[in-house]
């Protein structure tokens, strides 16, 4: 009889160790809880342009006040009861914008160079040039001439008929910024009406009552 190979014997199988997986799990959830970005997320009120104010239920012949802010590379035109309002002082008497830029030049070119630096991929260039140019603009002067406008319409109106929307647009070459910044300027209510210095106008407190909580944003020019 022929020798005959004696039969294969497998091992016995064995269960698979998951203890080295889960202490690297155990370890990478507390550097992934550390490194989550946490994003503050704010909203405005926004609203597109209506064919009636909000006097249009008004009875008293009331002139509505129809205020807007039409944002240029120049400044501020500024629409209240139908009509532009003249320059401020210190702005050009035949330009359009009651609220000028604080060197009284055009700021067009220098939102040019800014918005290039942003297209080549230069993003702290382009967005500290672009704060530049904000800084130009004149917002507690024109916090006070909205907030002047919006005071005398309150003394005017009866309760029943105050309206506290802004219509608001801007020229094409007019980064979306400068508009963000008009509707925080005059949403809120600051603790004085008028302000006569920087300083005083951006280290002012808010008050628990709104100035212009809606805007509506119109088409752009």
């Amino acid at each position: 009889m022929p020798p005959t190979r004696p039969p294969r014997q497998e091992a016995p199988p064995q269960e698979l160790n998951l203890a080295p997986i889960m202490n690297m799990v155990i370890i990478l959830i507390p550097m992934l809880l550390l490194s989550v970005v946490f994003m503050e997320v704010s909203v405005i009120e926004i609203s597109s342009p209506s064919l009636c104010s909000a006097s249009c239920g008004d009875t008293t012949h009331r002139k509505p006040l129809n205020l807007s802010v039409h944002v240029t590379t120049r400044g501020f035109e500024i629409t209240a009861y139908g009509e532009r309002l003249p320059p401020e002082p210190g702005c050009d008497p035949q330009g359009r914008e009651a609220v000028c830029l604080r060197d009284g030049q055009d700021a067009r070119a220098d939102i040019d160079a800014a918005r290039g630096l942003l297209a080549r991929g230069e993003r702290e260039a382009g967005e500290r040039a672009l704060a530049e140019v904000t800084r130009r603009y004149d917002w507690r002067r024109l916090y006070n001439v909205i907030s002047r406008l919006e005071a005398a319409h309150e003394l005017d109106a009866p309760p029943a008929h105050r309206e506290h929307k802004l219509s608001l647009s801007a020229a094409s070459q007019v980064p979306f910024v400068m508009l963000v910044r008009v509707m925080d300027v005059t949403r809120y209510r600051l603790s004085k009406p008028r302000y006569e210095t920087d300083e005083a106008f951006w280290g002012a407190s808010t008050l628990d009552e709104p100035l212009l909580p809606i805007v509506s944003l119109a088409v752009v020019r």
